[in-house]
């Protein structure tokens, strides 16, 4: 009876070295493609890197060729040097993400869009900020607005010399909050809506008064007989196309019946009780 206990217990003890040997062999080979996969990777990391670095600093992907499309106000080479890329670059070592962020940063860009074009050349497409006027602040500063009234860029006629011939508005009031500049009250509303009209009015100055409104000053090119030069026209508030419309019926009127008289400003602050100024012709 022992001699059968002990060979069971012997038996038993050689099945359980087996199957710490199996499990270890197992184990081991599990570590070995671990280590295996975990060399690879690290040599193809490598290998990337290392061809990241041939492409990106080679000499033989030089930029060509620079295409620049939508820019009205900025010159190319403004715009190259916002950027800071020039013919011979590398065309890989461009970070077109970065460029294009760097690009919108400018005052005068909205958006913008820039690709690699293989194997050598780099296009930009730009969209503006179209200026609808000009607002002048004192004597000293003056910026420009876009088509919501806001103020983009400060402009310096000493050193800006783009032909913009935009309105000229004064009167706002300029208040900067965080970071941004804004103007004091909604007057800048009717300005807008001002400007928005279409017409033939030519150059135009636009001043702005919390209590009295708009008025606004036009050469009127095609009635220069019978207007002077500048024309003041107190446009208050609102309604603006339609006072516009009752100035030109009164300028009709007065070319049909040829009246010797010069308008030198026209009060359609209240539509009902338009005042009309004349100089006499001597």
């Amino acid at each position: 009876m022992n001699k059968k206990n002990k060979q069971n217990k012997l038996s038993s003890d050689i099945g359980k070295s087996t199957s710490s040997n199996a499990d270890f062999m197992q184990n081991f080979s599990l570590s070995i493609k671990i280590i295996m996969v975990i060399v690879f990777i690290s040599f193809a990391s490598l290998f990337f890197i290392f061809a990241y670095d041939v492409i990106t600093q080679s000499d033989y992907f030089p930029i060509k060729k620079i295409l620049i499309s939508g820019n009205n106000q900025l010159s190319k080479q403004e715009i190259l040097n916002q950027i800071n890329i020039s013919k011979g670059d590398n065309i890989f070592s461009i970070n077109l993400f970065e460029k294009r962020k760097k690009l919108i940063s400018h005052a005068w860009i909205k958006d913008a869009l820039i690709k690699r074009d293989l194997p050598g050349k780099i296009v930009i497409i730009v969209k503006e900020i179209n200026p609808v006027g000009l607002v002048k602040i004192g004597n000293i500063n003056s910026f420009l607005i876009d088509k919501h009234g806001n103020p983009f860029v400060e402009y310096n006629y000493n050193i800006n010399n783009r032909n913009l011939n935009l309105p000229v508005i004064s009167g706002l009031k300029l208040i900067k909050k965080d970071n941004q500049y804004s103007f004091e009250n909604n007057i800048s509303n009717f300005v807008i809506n001002l400007l928005e009209i279409k017409n033939n009015w030519g150059k135009k100055y636009i001043s702005v008064d919390v209590d009295n409104g708009i008025d606004m000053e036009a050469s009127i090119v095609f009635m220069n007989n019978y207007v002077s030069k500048p024309l003041r026209l107190k446009l208050g508030f609102n309604n603006f196309q339609p006072k516009l419309k009752k100035a030109e019926q009164i300028f009709n009127y007065m070319k049909r019946e040829k009246t010797g008289d010069i308008v030198t400003c026209i009060d359609l602050f209240d539509l009902k009780n338009v005042t009309v100024k004349f100089n006499q012709i001597l």
